[in-house]
């Protein structure tokens, strides 16, 4: 079980006055087997994790801290990315990311033993590339590294207003899945039916883009999670107003 640790007690004792994404593993029956938290001084928030091929995990979020597990923040919030081994302890991390805010929602291990990450993004230097609108949108950030935290592509989606990715699925065809929300109707996003869609781009290998689409009302509609389906489709979930 992973996710944000905001207490200095209870099962969080061990935290001490840092670490922000905390991380436990329960036995069958619900009882806490070890539990570990990692990050810096400032705010580190886990949203998604893996099982690894290897027994361990993957972890990403955000980290804004420039100290205690975290180094190489590049300002503003990063995408924090920490491979921990099948008991907790950290083999590597990193951060990813520009002087701007990049917050990680998904990450998913890929056959290659290496991971693809989704989020949103607002920067337009460092590690971030083609970044649409201006430094308060968000867009699309999608990045695919190797086993070890290198990145080896890395693309931005979206239009001149916001638009924030969720969740991210591999696909039967050895490409990738992206769904998130969009209030754009110019850039990569070729329709908007009002505030908020569903907007779903599916990529090839390489983080092309193979297709997308929008879906909704005149309203809000924002996806939260994404699976392959049995005959190569994909079921998304989110909220509609």
């Amino acid at each position: 079980v992973g996710g944000a640790r905001g207490s200095l007690d209870g099962d969080a004792i061990e935290c001490g006055d840092t670490g922000g994404y905390w991380v436990f593993k329960l036995d069958s029956m619900g009882e806490i087997v070890w539990s570990q938290c990692y990050g810096g001084s400032l705010l580190d928030v886990l949203y998604s994790m893996d099982k690894t091929s290897d027994g361990g995990y993957i972890l990403a979020g955000i980290s804004t801290s420039i100290d205690g597990d975290v180094t190489g923040n590049h300002g503003g919030g990063d995408y924090w990315v920490v491979k921990i081994n099948n008991i907790g302890v950290i083999q590597w991390s990193k951060c990813y990311g520009g002087t701007g805010y990049e917050e990680a929602k998904s990450i998913q291990q890929t056959p290659d033993c290496g991971y693809v990450i989704t989020g949103r993004s607002t920067s337009t230097d460092g590690d971030v590339t083609g970044h649409h609108g201006d430094s308060f949108s968000y867009d699309y950030w999608v990045v695919k590294i190797d086993s070890v935290g290198e990145i080896e592509w890395e693309h931005s989606f979206g239009g001149y207003s916001w638009d924030q990715s969720t969740s991210i699925a591999l696909s039967l065809d050895g490409g990738y899945l992206v769904a998130g929300y969009s209030e754009s109707e110019d850039g990569d996003v070729t329709l908007n039916y009002g505030v908020s869609d569903y907007w779903v781009i599916k990529l090839n290998s390489l983080g092309e883009t193979v297709w997308q689409k929008s879906y909704g009302g005149s309203n809000s509609d924002v996806p939260y999670a994404i699976v392959v389906a049995d005959d190569g489709g994909f079921v998304i979930a989110g909220l509609t107003t």
